[in-house]
């Protein structure tokens, strides 16, 4: 009767550590994948960006705000401000 149990106890044992070897060998196999992908050179790419700016009123901060778009370090990009009345501040 004991051999039985102890049968039985070892076929649990391995059917709960199952999971476990599969979680492991999934970790392992997701480290190796990240791995590659940070080792990948990117090419240098950049598509062009508009960027809209709705602008209604001035707020505490505006130039400031406005001035941060201009001065973007990107290769590529325009930036367009929007004024719901229909008027430019700038006419």
């Amino acid at each position: 009767m004991n051999q039985v149990s102890a049968g039985w106890r070892y076929a649990v044992l391995l059917l709960a550590a199952a999971p476990l070897v599969y979680y492991a060998l999934a970790t392992l196999a997701a480290l190796g994948f990240f791995k590659r992908a940070r080792m990948r050179v990117l090419p240098d790419y950049t598509p062009p960006v508009s960027m809209l700016k709705p602008v209604r009123g001035v707020d505490f901060g505006s130039y400031e705000n406005f001035a941060s778009f201009c001065l973007q370090e990107y290769p590529d990009y325009e930036s367009s401000r929007i004024f719901p009345s229909g008027k430019s501040a700038c006419s």
